[in-house]
C-alpha cells in the first residue's frame, strides 16, 4: 500500500512527519528512531507482536 506523507518542522524546530490517521500512530515510532540500533529493535517488537508473541502489545 501507499500513503501521503509530508514533513514539517513544529514550533521548537523539530522536524516531524505528517501521516495519514490510520496510520498516524506510526509517526510517534519513527520520529523516536535516532540510530540505525534503535530501528532494528523496534523492528524485532513489530514482528513479533505480529507473530503474537507480545499479545500484551497489540
Amino acid at each position: 500500500m501507499k500513503y501521503s506523507f509530508e514533513f514539517k518542522r513544529n514550533p521548537l524546530g523539530y522536524l516531524r512527519i505528517i501521516l495519514p490517521q490510520e496510520i498516524n500512530l506510526f509517526s510517534d515510532f519513527i520520529e523516536d528512531i535516532v540510530f540505525e540500533t534503535e530501528v532494528d529493535e523496534y523492528i524485532d517488537i513489530v514482528e513479533k507482536v505480529m507473530e503474537g508473541e507480545y499479545n500484551n502489545l497489540k
